[in-house]
């Protein structure tokens, strides 16, 4: 063990992959630590003996890839072979968003969490007439018979409605407003 004095312009996550450790890890090697986002300036962590690379830079943003073993901690009753499924497109999708620091990715897993019930439904629940609130909904785009239902939410963030699909669609370059269902596998959810 060895100890590190914090620099001006540190972080906790740059810390971290310059030594080639997860955060997780050096959070348990520093427990008086109580807010990884609150290190300064002269502060001491201790560290595991292996030298900081010189190759970053302390303000340069970074990305942490999430396990499966992370999706479990967040999701109570979630197996290993269900995180499986999510956790590649959700690497893809926090990486092309510019999810890339811990309180980013914590509070898009904990909304996406929040949104599908756990990873159970990527699509949202209702018999038809529980949808009809969507019907004629110029807001949403919604204009002909049964888009209440068609364009009712899909994916992580739960789109809804023609317009919304439309503009999913364009911007995924998939055509969801004549197959909307695609929004809920998890490569599109993402």
């Amino acid at each position: 063990m060895r100890t590190y004095k914090v620099q001006s312009g540190d972080t906790f996550g740059n810390i971290a992959r310059k030594t080639g450790i997860s955060i997780l890890d050096l959070k348990k090697l520093n427990p008086q630590i109580k807010d990884i986002n609150c290190i300064v300036a002269g502060q001491s962590i201790s560290l595991p003996n292996t030298e900081i690379s010189s190759q970053s830079k302390p303000d340069e943003i970074q990305y942490f890839n999430i396990t499966e073993k992370n999706l479990c901690a967040i999701i109570p009753k979630f197996t290993l072979e269900k995180a499986n499924q999510f956790v590649g497109v959700l690497n893809l999708a926090m990486k092309e968003f510019s999810i890339n620091t811990p309180i980013r990715q914590s509070m898009f897993l904990s909304q996406i969490a929040h949104e599908t019930g756990g990873f159970r439904w990527l699509c949202e629940l209702g018999k038809d007439e529980y949808f009809k609130k969507y019907e004629n909904r110029k807001d949403l785009g919604n204009t002909i018979v049964g888009d209440g239902a068609k364009f009712k939410g899909r994916g992580f963030i739960q789109i809804t409605g023609r317009d919304n699909y439309s503009k999913a669609g364009i911007a995924l370059n998939l055509d969801l407003v004549n197959s909307p269902e695609i929004a809920e596998t998890p490569t599109v959810a993402a």
